[in-house]
């Protein structure tokens, strides 16, 4: 779990501040939905999943300005531009995941508001 948080970098930490703070809006929409709320934890959603194509596109960037830089590491090209694919999603898994949560907690304030 370390390795990936860290695989992800600093945008990691917005995302996962923005993902909780999401979170923790829709639960409370689920417990005691408020009529008006709904639409603010759907840009909340949408600010979330931004956040974790940014840094994805971000982390996308490290590894294509880093990669050139070391000569050493283009014998193992492939495997290089790989590792660095696969710690450059991590922020947008995070933020999906975020999403999922929030969309069901969404749902479930806004079918027993009905």
């Amino acid at each position: 779990m370390t390795t990936w948080w860290l695989g992800g970098g600093f945008p990691m930490f917005f995302v996962g501040l923005v993902g909780l703070w999401t979170l923790l809006q829709s639960t409370r929409f689920a417990l005691a939905p408020l009529p008006g709320q709904a639409v603010a934890i759907a840009a909340a959603m949408g600010t979330l999943l931004l956040a974790g194509f940014a840094g994805f596109l971000v982390d996308l960037t490290a590894v294509c300005t880093q990669v050139p830089q070391h000569p050493e590491w283009h014998a193992d090209l492939a495997l290089v531009l790989l590792t660095g694919l696969g710690e450059s999603l991590a922020p947008l898994l995070l933020a999906t995941a975020f999403a999922t949560g929030a969309s069901t907690l969404l749902t479930i304030g806004l079918r027993r508001r009905t």
